[in-house]
C-alpha cells in the first residue's frame, strides 16, 4: 500500500523541518516513527529540549496551515532525562538504529497527550521559569 507522493512530501517537510529546529538547539535525531522522531540532546540540556519542543510545535502548525489541515492536531512532546544507550540492531537485512532505556521510556509514556510533559527530574532540573510554567504540564 502506497501514500502517494503528496504524503511522502509532506512527512519528508515534516522531519526536516523538525530535525532542523533540534539540530539549532544541539539535538541530534536517532529515529523517526510514522509521523514521530526521538532527539536526543547531550549533558545537562533539558532546556534545549523544551525550547526544541516549543518550536517544533510551533512549526508544525505552519506545516499544517499550508497543507490546509485544521490546527486541532498537535504535536505531543515527553521530555525525560537519563542514560540511553544508541545501537544498531535488528536482522542483517534490515539494520535500524534503536534508542534504548528508562528515560527513554518515561519520554514515550509522556508524549501521548496534546502538549509538552516533562518528569520531576526534568522540571526540577530547570528550575523556576515563568515562561515554561506557561506552556508545560509537569507530571
Amino acid at each position: 500500500m502506497e501514500l502517494g507522493d503528496e504524503t511522502e512530501r509532506f512527512l519528508e517537510r515534516f522531519y526536516s523541518e523538525l530535525s532542523d529546529l533540534a539540530f539549532l538547539r544541539g539535538g541530534s535525531v536517532v529515529e523517526y516513527l510514522g509521523d514521530s522522531m526521538y532527539s536526543v540532546y547531550e549533558g545537562a540540556a533539558e532546556a534545549a529540549a523544551v525550547d526544541a519542543a516549543l518550536a517544533m510545535r510551533a512549526q508544525y502548525r505552519v506545516v499544517l496551515t499550508e497543507r490546509g489541515i485544521g490546527t486541532e492536531s498537535e504535536p505531543e512532546n515527553g521530555i525525560s532525562s537519563g542514560l540511553v544507550a544508541l545501537r544498531v540492531v535488528g536482522h542483517p537485512s534490515n539494520r535500524v538504529q534503536r534508542i534504548y532505556g528508562e528515560a527513554v521510556q518515561e519520554a514515550t509514556a509522556l508524549g501521548c497527550h496534546r502538549g509538552i510533559a516533562v518528569t520531576a527530574v526534568v522540571r526540577d532540573r530547570l528550575g523556576p521559569s515563568t515562561r515554561l510554567v506557561r506552556y508545560l504540564l509537569f507530571w
